[in-house]
């Protein structure tokens, strides 16, 4: 009954989304706003469209305002590739693409869950327990 109910909501919403698109594209109110270029940014003029409250923006103007929020940057792309040089280096070159990408995958995981999935992650341990928590894991040997 709930996933009926919420089904239902998904789908209004999306009626309403693609109403909103529809008096868009034909220039219609309130999306037949000037922009100023010099003045405007587009984050703003699209903050000013739908109820005109920062509260109730409409599904279409909710959306573009999330979508000028991202900063794109190549951050993500040249962490990955560092990684992918690293474990290649001189001793794995032999790796093929699937493999590669297998193990940058759960290198990455591992990284960002690094609290939730080691469990000795942040314990102060002498070097001696190190050695002991590489043995038992035998990770690399």
């Amino acid at each position: 009954m709930d996933q009926m109910i919420g089904s239902k909501i998904k789908k209004a919403g999306l009626e309403i989304l693609k109403a909103q698109l529809r008096k868009y594209a034909c220039n219609e109110e309130p999306y037949n706003g000037s922009y100023v270029s010099a003045i405007d940014s587009p984050t703003r003029w699209w903050k000013t469209t739908g109820n005109g409250t920062k509260d109730k923006l409409g599904s279409l103007s909710s959306l573009a305002v999330k979508l000028f929020s991202v900063c794109p940057h190549a951050a993500s792309c040249e962490r990955i590739w560092s990684r992918c040089g690293w474990i290649l280096g001189d001793r794995h070159t032999r790796l093929g693409t699937k493999n590669l990408e297998s193990i940058v995958k759960i290198s990455s995981y591992l990284i960002s869950n690094a609290k939730q999935e080691l469990h000795y992650y942040g314990l102060e341990l002498t070097d001696e327990e190190i050695q002991t928590v590489f043995q038992d894991i035998d990770l690399f040997y």
